[in-house]
């Protein structure tokens, strides 16, 4: 795993947050 990985899962836990309208962050208590 390198910094790539990491940016990949920051970029996707900044996706999943931002957009709580599409569904993805149903799991995620608003």
């Amino acid at each position: 795993l390198g910094p790539t990985f990491l940016d990949l899962v920051h970029f996707l836990i900044d996706y999943y947050s931002v957009p709580p309208d599409r569904g993805f962050a149903t799991t995620t208590p608003a």
